[in-house]
């Protein structure tokens, strides 16, 4: 039987993915000849009352076929998009991760795909414009009068702290926050330590950028009272029951596609308000309406990124030990929460490989008049991560201690497992000191000194750093794979999660013909399809191998 796991294959998908036969969002767009185009109005304005929409001229103009408004979409029976913002527990997946109740407020604001009232962030969308052409909507929403009052704007997390609340049911502007952990416990170590470091870290906004645009299709089909939206996501199910529950329908009256994905990264698991706009926007004029956001537009006002702040100190004995650990976690989540998972994700993995004690740990989440965050590649765990060894590197200069030396002094040891951490988290198994030293004399650790006086000598600077990352994937907790076997032995993998450029078509073919032995041709994907796929949570969280493979495995 041929070994394929573990091999290096030609990838499956690259033959038609390097030849220009990839199928995108906007090719499957293209083939619609009768498409109408959508394009939108956006606020100029952080934060601004809406007094007035004169769509009379664009609507007027030749080639619109509608000037759509949130009073439209209300008037429809719309809903705004609950994002499902606060995540699945990590351990106890049937419940969310943040609960309510002494200690946690939770506050999940839904997000109207059109301001109505009040504008929340640059670039949100107040109007949207259907015509024939792509050109002819643009020439429409150019003609489109709003008279706004502005109003002030918070767009930090310390103005958020203090300045005045964006909306109701939110404290101060907090629309999340937990403290956990042993106070008392924590509070007792800090007063016995001989040295507590300390330090605030900033990691900033950022603008993530897909290789591939976002664009969605919606179609409407009036004998079957269905829905359908075609547009490059991470994952069809989770945004088939958002988009049912946005257009009021049921979701076997929605149907999702996810073609070709040209990268996601995190931002494009939620339903993007575009991909509701579209779709409601076929149903309402019974023309397929479609949608390519440029690169001007998806830097305004893609689901953006990180923006934490973390305050962070730690603890110690004279010999280096960690006796306990504080930190203060914010979030500014913009202007709607579209998710928890950064925060939720920081507070359980904060100890991460290390042997602490004790610790407290306070969660904010912020609204803001900026665009809302979304995961995006590790979604709070590298941040963590930075902290405490940022703050182990302190603790050393102050110490006079090596940095490798207070690691290994302080790392989870074999035979301290099972371990639970201060994060809630239990490590059953693991070397974490083996894989340092491995890692260590991998990069010939010893050699540093060495290599910095010779760079020295030639005028240039050479720098070297250490840190123990633990990945803690969770993400959707359930998934599907099934198995067909069709009369010429052709193998099909229906699966649940979805590739955008991490090449799935190749991986699960290898599992496939390994276990059952047959060649890798052998094997067809299906997935992106709520019509193919029931079941699945997508790819983010490094879920698709972890969960996927699993299973295909299994079903083998």
């Amino acid at each position: 039987m041929a070994e394929y796991v573990g091999q290096a294959v030609p990838r499956v998908e690259d033959a038609r993915l390097l030849t220009g036969r990839g199928r995108y969002t906007d090719d499957v767009a293209h083939d619609d000849a009768t498409a109408a185009w959508a394009v939108f109005l956006r606020a100029p304005h952080a934060h601004a009352r809406i007094l007035a929409v004169d769509i009379a001229t664009a609507a007027a103009m030749p080639g619109v076929l509608g000037v759509l408004t949130a009073a439209d979409y209300v008037a429809d029976g719309c809903q705004p998009i609950r994002h499902a913002s606060n995540p699945p527990d990590a351990l106890l997946p049937a419940q969310p991760w943040f609960v309510p109740g002494p200690g946690v407020f939770v506050h999940e604001a839904p997000q109207p795909p059109l301001a109505g009232q009040i504008v929340r962030f640059p670039g949100e969308a107040v109007a949207m414009v259907v015509a024939e052409t792509r050109e002819s909507a643009r020439d429409a929403a150019e003609q489109i009068n709003v008279s706004y009052e502005s109003l002030p704007a918070i767009t930090s997390i310390d103005d958020a702290l203090t300045g005045a609340p964006l909306c109701e049911g939110v404290r101060g502007n907090l629309c999340l926050e937990a403290i956990l952990g042993d106070l008392a416990t924590t509070d007792a170590a800090f007063a016995h330590a001989s040295v507590v470091v300390q330090h605030d870290f900033t990691n900033q906004r950022l603008v993530n950028c897909q290789m591939e645009p976002r664009a969605a299709l919606g179609l409407w089909d009036p004998h079957t009272a269905r829905a359908t939206l075609i547009s490059g996501g991470q994952g069809v199910v989770r945004q088939r029951l958002t988009l049912a529950e946005c257009l009021g329908l049921k979701p076997p009256s929605v149907r999702v596609i996810s073609p070709d994905v040209g990268g996601g990264f995190g931002p494009r698991t939620p339903l993007s308000p575009e991909a509701v706009l579209v779709t409601w926007a076929a149903r309402r004029l019974g023309r397929s309406v479609r949608w390519s956001g440029d690169r001007s537009e998806a830097f305004l006002t893609d689901y953006q990124a990180r923006d934490l702040r973390t305050h962070a100190e730690l603890a110690l004995d004279g010999d280096g030990n960690i006796l306990g650990l504080r930190v203060r976690l914010a979030g500014n989540l913009g202007a709607y929460p579209v998710t928890f998972a950064p925060l939720a994700n920081g507070s359980r993995i904060v100890s991460t490989v290390y042997a602490i004690p004790t610790a407290v740990i306070e969660v904010r989440g912020l609204l803001t008049n900026s665009v809302p965050t979304a995961p995006y590649r590790g979604a709070g765990r590298p941040e963590a991560t930075l902290a405490i060894e940022r703050l182990l590197d302190l603790a050393a200069a102050r110490l006079g201690i090596d940095r490798v030396a207070i690691r290994r002094r302080n790392l989870i040891s074999r035979a301290q497992l099972p371990y639970r951490t201060v994060g809630g988290l239990t490590y059953d198994c693991g070397d974490f000191t083996g894989n340092m030293d491995r890692t260590l004399a991998m990069a010939d650790w010893a050699g540093v000194a060495a290599r910095k006086r010779a760079s020295q000598a030639k005028g240039l600077w050479r720098g070297s750093g250490i840190a123990n990352y633990v990945e803690t994937p969770v993400g959707a907790p359930r998934e599907r794979v099934v198995l067909r076997v069709d009369p010429a032995g052709i193998v099909f993998v229906t699966a649940g999660t979805q590739s955008s450029g991490q090449g799935h078509e190749t991986v699960f073919a290898q599992i496939v013909a390994e276990h059952l032995g047959i060649a890798v041709t052998q094997v067809r994907l299906l997935t992106g399809d709520t019509d193919i796929v029931q079941v699945g949570g997508g790819s983010h969280s490094d879920r698709s191998a972890r969960l996927g493979a699993t299973l295909l495995a299994r079903a083998c």
